[in-house]
């Protein structure tokens, strides 16, 4: 792509400059100075990353594929080439390459590239803390799991990589996967996966009998909550200057990331 063709393809996917920097990787100011056209010679891997990060998918048919759908070409030299979105099992998820990070979904192999933020990773880890900490002084025996394999629906169509998972059911915990639903879910949004996290996931979580979810907006600093084992689990908003409760079969904790908005904005500007 040229630069008139990467502005193109920004446009056509409504992506800001701010999406462009989390999506590719590449630092916001760098991204504001090539899509200016004031940086006239940019480095050959941040103009790849931009390129990775605007290339568009497409069928066989020709239609753009679902945000982050994998098109059948990609890994068909280590799938079974007859098959197609929809069929893909346990089996054809665990053949991908080693450096592929995927997920599963009713038969549909999506791709979770590129890697995420540090502000993401940095989000994670600050609630991975609190969850751990609650539940070390309350002496319960749930598991705080990151980036793992969930064979949520205990079929063979469907292996999620949830950004945290806490596990009460210690015999959901295999040496590959955690198989069955996690006690809570917690997905950090990113503008490659929001979509399918706010929608496709949300609607598997709630079948497959996860009892909390939990939705992140670094940048907006708020978190929505579902509550999936109350009748109405009306969604609720949370600001990170909030004490967000956070509760399951096996008691309450309450969450204050008061000091990670302090960070982020300090170091972020967020």
């Amino acid at each position: 792509m040229n630069l008139d063709e990467l502005r193109r393809r920004k446009k056509e996917l409504g992506y800001t400059n701010d999406d462009l920097a989390e999506i590719s990787g590449v630092p916001l100011g760098t991204v504001q100075r090539i899509m200016s056209g004031e940086t006239k010679n940019p480095r050959r891997d941040t103009w790849e990353a931009l390129e990775r990060a605007l290339s568009v998918r497409y069928f066989d048919d020709g239609k753009p594929a679902p945000s982050g759908m994998i098109k059948e070409e990609a890994f068909e030299h280590s799938v079974k080439k007859e098959k197609k979105q929809g069929e893909y099992t346990v089996d054809d998820y665990y053949a991908l390459p080693d450096d592929m990070k995927a997920e599963l979904i009713d038969g549909v192999i999506y791709d979770m590239s590129p890697s995420p933020t540090t502000f993401h990773q940095y989000m994670i880890s600050e609630i991975v803390a609190r969850i751990s900490s609650c539940i070390a002084a309350k002496e319960e025996d749930c598991m705080v799991m990151v980036d793992i394999d969930v064979q949520l629906d205990k079929d063979e169509k469907t292996m999620i990589r949830p950004d945290i998972a806490v596990v009460c059911d210690i015999q959901k915990i295999r040496e590959q996967c955690v198989y069955g639903a996690p006690e809570i879910v917690i997905e950090v949004l990113s503008p490659s996966t929001r979509k399918r996290d706010m929608t496709l996931k949300l609607k598997k979580y709630l079948e497959a009998g996860v009892k909390v979810y939990w939705m992140v907006d670094v940048k907006k600093k708020q978190i929505v909550t579902y509550q999936f084992d109350e009748e109405d689990f009306i969604p609720r908003i949370y600001s990170f200057d909030e004490i967000i409760p956070l509760k399951a079969d096996k008691g309450e904790c309450e969450i204050d990331l008061k000091k990670t908005s302090e960070v982020l904005n300090t170091v972020y500007g967020i």
